[in-house]
């Protein structure tokens, strides 16, 4: 049986480099063998107006022997994304993400709801 952890995380961000936003969620790590892992959990970015964007998510991460961290995944945004955020509704974002091995994070995603994605967000944690 594949060990499992689940946790919290939070972050501050920018979305089409003019919206100020938080994000805040929570994750289930399997681990896997070759230091590996696959994550899964959701979260929504927040606006300091209140607007909102929930969505799930998937990846696949990896645990590197120099101590830093990097995943790769999908996020799936439900129809209730509202305000400024709403123009993330029903769509998919693709995303990566880096650990340094102080824990310091960076997270980046492209997203659309239409046959072009665009850059839109980074969130450092």
């Amino acid at each position: 049986m594949d060990k499992t952890s689940t946790g919290n995380f939070t972050g501050e961000g920018i979305i089409n480099r003019n919206l100020s936003i938080t994000a805040a969620g929570n994750a289930t790590e399997t681990f896997r063998t070759s230091n590996t892992s696959i994550i899964q959990g959701n979260s929504k970015f927040v606006t300091d107006n209140r607007d909102i964007a929930p969505y799930n998510f998937q990846a696949i991460g990896i645990y590197n022997p120099d101590g830093t961290f990097q995943s790769r995944g999908a996020a799936f945004f439900d129809n209730h994304a509202t305000g400024e955020l709403s123009f993330l509704s029903n769509s998919v974002g693709i995303y990566k993400d880096t650990v340094d091995g102080k824990g310091n994070g960076t997270f980046l995603m492209c997203a659309g709801n239409n046959s072009i994605p665009i850059p839109i967000l980074i969130i450092t944690f």
